[in-house]
This record gives C-alpha cells, sequence and structure tokens, in this order.
C-alpha cells in the first residue's frame, strides 16, 4: 500500500519530470528547427508558440512546487526543500532572464524588425532555454534520487 507520503514524493518527480521533458524537447528539437527555418517562418513561429507552451509549463511548475513542497511537509526531510529550490530556480531563471527577451520577440514590431536582429533574438532565446532544461532537468535527477534514497 502507498503513504500519502510515497504518493507526494511520485507526484513531485513525476510533474517536474514532465516539465522537463517538455523542457528538453524544447532546447534538442523545436528550438533547433526553427533555427534552420526561414526568418518569416520563425517571426510567425514564435508570437504563437510561447503562449501556447505557457499555458502547459506554467501549471507543471506550479505543481511541481507543490509536489516538493507537499513531500518535505510530509516527511520532514529538509532535502526536498532543496528539490523545490532548484525547481523554483527554474522559475525564477524564467522570469527574470529569459521573459524580457520573451515580450521583445512577441510584440508585434518584433515582426518588422531585420531578419538578422530577430534570428540573434531567436538564438538568445535558445541559449537561455538551454539553462532552464539543465536547471529542470538538475531537479529531476535530485527528485529521483530523493524517492530512491
Amino acid at each position: 500500500m502507498f503513504t500519502v507520503a510515497f504518493i507526494a514524493k511520485a507526484f513531485a518527480v513525476g510533474v517536474t519530470g514532465l516539465f522537463a521533458g517538455g523542457a528538453t524537447i524544447t532546447s534538442l528539437a523545436i528550438g533547433p528547427a526553427l533555427e534552420r527555418s526561414s526568418a518569416a517562418v520563425q517571426k510567425e513561429f514564435f508570437p504563437t508558440f510561447w503562449p501556447l507552451a505557457a499555458r502547459l509549463m506554467a501549471p507543471l511548475g506550479a505543481a511541481g512546487l507543490v509536489g516538493h513542497g507537499a513531500s518535505y511537509y510530509l516527511t520532514k526531510d529538509v532535502r526536498w526543500l532543496v528539490g523545490a529550490g532548484v525547481f523554483a530556480a527554474v522559475m525564477v531563471w524564467t522570469f527574470v532572464a529569459m521573459l524580457p527577451g520573451v515580450e521583445e520577440l512577441r510584440d508585434p514590431a518584433a515582426a518588422k524588425k531585420s531578419d538578422a536582429w530577430f534570428l540573434s533574438r531567436v538564438k538568445s532565446f535558445h541559449l537561455k532555454h538551454g539553462v532552464r532544461t539543465a536547471l529542470s532537468l538538475g531537479a529531476l535527477a535530485y527528485g529521483l534520487y530523493l524517492v530512491a534514497a
């Protein structure tokens, strides 16, 4: 029989895994494919992509933090707070480092700027997204370690 604490830990790690998977597919497949596309495709794709992805990733991020917090509350194992901190770093990075560039790319005026300007901003976004992916994979690995410990 599963305990409530086990279910909370499995939830925290599962949701973190879903988040990390979404970040990974963006960093390793969608981003590189987009960079190989024409500027016209990039200018049309990016303003549509971000809000759609955010509808998935924001709730997963919130659920992951709740899962880590619940795991700490139910086990009193402070290591779950460390995991929550690593996962929270993903959210902080997204808002502080990535969101200004995202808003810049989503601005309708961006489509009127030069192709070189737009491509440089898309490449910058993908580099920053790589950090987001690494942090989320780190949070996942740490969560798996905690479950196995």
